[in-house]
């Protein structure tokens, strides 16, 4: 097999040209607007046309080499193997960094063909190009001695920085050695890996059309921008809600047992990026209406593109190593990705500080009464406050390494969390149930406090027996909650609005119930042999019993077979469970969990600790015995056949030594009973085989490994596949599907906003 060194040249100048092509499109909006020729515009309106057709097909070369399993990619043999389904193998697209951006790029080339060409979206367009740019460069790879600016995404493996000394790429046959890639971490392998990343991206993408559209009306001042503004808001919003939630149902079913959020600081990095739209959402709303507070609303719109560039150099820096699993130190990217967090800063401060001068008489409210609009933009800066302190917290090692400090967050670092996010909801909660009952009202009247206070004690007084919290903060933030959503029906409210309302109120009413009333229980199997253990917990209204039916082996799997009793007063219902091991020769051991759902619960059973025993690697001599544990182990004879169908005699053994197959016979005795294995060493045109032999039952493997230097004696590896030591848990959460529901009116809620404000701007001239 042959080094496809042409494709590789011709992927590296796809992505050199389409970055050459961006670069004269940005000279061409510049020149139309110092000349102010049409034809400028209308060459760099057919130059983005080009670049999504080059990225595309650079889109595509790399999926024909993922799917061809052309290893001599680095990309390729980074994140796929022979043996990947084509889900993950689609996936492959977005699990290394270089292939993320790429499609960052194609998608964002895709939004930019909807920009209409007209004179108010010029700057948006420019904004948006440079980015482009910025990103682009980052996948063409540039080394200058040991400086690497980005990876090449068709870099060959033999090019690649860490491997350029490997003695194996001298060999122009080297391929024939790369039998298979390097496989994704099998903690990746589920379906929402298809989905989890690349809607996340999407999300980024709008919000870097928000930033270049915030730009633009800081620049020219058009208020007919703001409507514009709020649809890439909502369009960011949407797709980075769906993003974080597709993960936090990831790791609820796989990453995490049962962990929805874990507080680590890159999931608080997008968590921060979804807070500012949520606050942009709601500012930009009132600045619309009520034309006020335009910088600092256009500020907060600036924002999220911006912490999306933080948080990607923190990511790759290698400061939250320690801090996070999501983090990886990447010297190919941090330094570029730094540069241009300063010119996005910079260019952010620059434009801000030109519209402040050409504004000085900022518009604002006349007066400071407690109104609606007032006290909605109140609970906002509340909820500034508590992303700031999510922001600093995730900026821990940074401010140590800048300072020299040793700063760190408590050790109950989620604990820590959950009392700050509920006490700011809280807050937020109080000021925006107000701001319902002053939808229609000018000014605060005494007898709201009297309708608000009935709300809380009709509430509490109908939720506390119930005894599903444990302490006040969850009570009240379930009582502020179910108020929010009461108030919600009896006003008068865009239909829009108030669905996206109810969803997000009654999305924390189902975290309040599903976590707070989660069941944790242990139990555990100890020997080589499988024992039969019996263990009773109570769940619900139900009694439970867990039972260990098997254990299944098979190459890189342990399925486990647990059989579940769910007994209540009037009868009972039994249900077969498979929670599974996934066994990595790169990554190790990987648990999944079998999850059982029922409106009511979903009850999670997952292996909690897995430990294997060390495969043994003994040299044996013929006729000896050696002890492995509870096992002798004994090396009977040994057979030499002939492969090239002549006899087995000395002299033609010797004459045909490079097609040989050299079988040797085992008994394994476990003081009960005798076994028989036999495995196999085979030379064929001077290439080594192996067939190996097992015993289901005492879960063992034996390979013949090779022929030793002593006489008569062979190099033998057993392995064991039964664990030495089993832990089980059980976990319940009930009424999860309450969550499921809250999400789909949240997002339904964010649709119709969305067609709401296509429909607005359709009725706007340019």
């Amino acid at each position: 097999m042959q080094e496809w060194l042409g494709i590789s040249l011709l992927g590296d100048s796809l992505i050199k040209f389409a970055f050459l092509l961006i670069l004269v499109s940005i000279l061409c909006i510049f020149l139309n607007k110092v000349y102010q020729k049409e034809v400028f515009y209308r060459i760099a309106k057919g130059l983005n046309i080009t670049v999504f057709i080059i990225l595309a097909t650079s889109v595509l070369l790399l999926y024909y080499l993922i799917f061809e399993h052309r290893f001599e990619f680095y990309y390729v043999w980074k994140y796929t193997s022979l043996n990947l389904e084509t889900i993950y193998l689609i996936s492959a697209l977005w699990a290394g960094q270089n292939g993320s951006i790429l499609f960052w790029v194609t998608f964002q080339a895709i939004i930019l063909l909807f920009i209409k060409h007209n004179s108010r979206n010029k700057n948006t367009i420019l904004i948006i190009s440079f980015i482009q740019l910025m990103l682009v460069f980052l996948i063409i790879g540039i080394k200058m001695g040991d400086l690497e600016i980005g990876r090449g995404i068709f870099t060959l493996l033999s090019d690649a920085s860490e491997y350029q000394h490997e003695l194996l790429f001298n060999n122009p046959q080297y391929l024939q050695f790369i039998n298979d890639g390097n496989d994704i971490n099998p903690i990746l392998k589920h379906p929402l890996m298809s989905i989890h990343p690349p809607l996340l991206f999407m999300g980024y993408v709008f919000a870097a059309f928000l930033y270049a559209s915030t730009a633009n009306f800081l620049i020219t001042q058009n208020k007919k921008i703001l409507n514009v503004i709020q649809l890439w808001n909502l369009l960011a919003l949407l797709f980075v809600s769906l993003g974080i939630i597709s993960g936090g149902f990831w790791a609820h079913e796989s990453l995490s047992f049962g962990g929805f959020w874990t507080w680590d600081p890159i999931e608080n990095a997008s968590l921060s990026i979804w807070i500012f739209l949520i606050v942009s959402t709601h500012t930009n709303l009132i600045t619309i209406k009520n034309k006020f507070n335009y910088l600092t609303n256009a500020v907060i719109n600036l924002l999220p593109f911006i912490i999306t560039i933080y948080t990607s150099f923190l990511t790759r820096s290698g400061l939250l190593n320690e801090t996070s699993v999501h983090a990886f130190a990447d010297k190919e990217y941090k330094i570029t990705m730094f540069f241009y967090l300063i010119i996005i800063l910079i260019f952010s401060i620059i434009i801000s500080i030109v519209y402040l001068r050409n504004n000085k008489k900022v518009s604002a409210t006349s007066n400071i009464e407690i109104n609606r609009e007032n006290l909605v933009t109140a609970s906002m800066f509340v909820l500034l406050i508590l992303n700031i302190k999510i922001i600093l917290s995730i900026s821990l090692p940074i401010i140590n390494y800048i300072i020299n400090s040793n700063l760190t967050l408590p050790i109950d670092t989620i604990g820590y969390y959950n009392k700050n996010v509920s006490f700011f909801t809280i807050i937020i909660n109080i000021l925006f149930c107000f701001s319902l009952y002053l939808y229609k009202a000018k000014t605060f009247k005494k007898k709201s406090i009297t309708i608000i206070a009935s709300f809380i004690i009709i509430a509490s007084g109908i939720i506390i027996p119930i005894e599903l919290y444990e302490n006040l903060t969850n009570t009240i933030l379930f009582t502020s909650s179910l108020m929010a959503i009461l108030l919600l029906f009896f006003i008068k409210q865009n239909n829009a609005a108030k669905l996206s309302h109810v969803g997000i109120f009654l999305l924390i009413i189902s975290f309040i119930i599903s976590f707070s009333e989660t069941k944790l229980n242990q139990f555990h199997y100890q020997n080589n042999k499988i024992e039969i253990k019996q263990n009773e917990y109570s769940s619900l209204n139900s009694k439970l019993k867990v039972k260990l039916i098997n254990i299944q082996h098979t190459q890189d799997i342990i399925k486990y077979h647990i059989q579940l009793t769910a007994s209540n007063r009037n009868d009972s219902t039994i249900y077969d469970l498979f929670p599974f091991s996934r066994i990595s020769k790169n990554f190790g051991i990987v648990n999944e969990p079998y999850i059982f759902r029922t409106f009511a619960t979903d009850l999670f059973f997952n292996i909690a600790n897995l430990e294997q025993k060390q495969p043994h690697n003994i040299n044996i001599k013929l006729h000896d015995t050696t002890q492995i544990d509870d096992y002798k182990f004994i090396f009977d004879k040994i057979e030499v056949v002939n492969l090239s169908n002549q006899s087995n005699t000395k002299e033609s053994i010797q004459q045909n030594i490079e097609n040989l197959k050299i079988k040797a016979y085992f008994s394994i005795n476990n003081n009960i009973k005798s076994h028989k294995l036999q495995a196999s060493y085979i030379i064929k045109n001077n290439n080594v085989y192996f067939e190996d032999d097992s015993l289901q039952n005492l879960n063992l493997k034996i390979r013949f490994v090779g022929i030793s230097d002593n006489e008569n004696t062979i190099k033998v590896r057993i392995e064991y596949l039964n664990p030495n030591t089993l832990s089980l848990f059980f976990k319940d959460f009930p009424f999860f599907s309450l969550i499921i529901i809250s999400l789909l009116i949240l997002f339904t809620g964010l649709i119709y906003s969305i067609v709401n404000r296509i429909v607005s701007i359709s009725k706007i001239k340019a």
